[in-house]
Parts: C-alpha cells; structure tokens; sequence
C-alpha cells in the first residue's frame, strides 16, 4: 500500500543541497522570471539546519522518506 503524503513537508539538506534543489525546482517548473519568482526560500530551524519545501509538483526530486513534517520542526519564535 503507498503512503499518503500530506504535503508540503521539508527535506532537511545542507546550504549547497537546497541551492541545487531550487535551481531543479526552478527549471521543473519554469521559474525564475529573471531571477524575480523562485520556488522557495530557505527554511531554518531553530539549530540553525535547513530545510526545502517539498509539495508535490517537486516531489520527485529528492527521496521522500527522508521528509519531516512542519510539526516536527522547532522553528524560531519571532515577537
């Protein structure tokens, strides 16, 4: 039985990882429009690690079962 996926959920990757996801992301879906509209933006947590938003248009580039949910992340207070 396949898993069902709520989406988006965040692919943990390095500084370099998330700059290669965004540009496959970008040429997959046809952006940037002179470098105005991206895909994403980077998302950290609390510790600092970086995260990729993965929905599902996107999903085929990068290995689902490494994904957490956005609950599972402490993400920083902002007052």
């Amino acid at each position: 039985m396949e898993e069902i996926i709520n989406y988006p959920v965040l692919y943990p990757c390095t500084f370099v990882g998330w700059n290669g996801l965004e540009k496959s992301a970008n040429l997959l879906l046809g952006f940037p429009n002179d470098e105005n509209e991206t895909y994403s933006q980077q998302i950290k947590d609390t510790s600092g690690n970086i995260y990729f938003v993965i929905n599902e248009e996107v999903s085929e580039l990068v290995d689902l079962s490494k994904c957490v949910t956005f609950d599972s992340v402490e993400f920083p207070k902002f007052k």
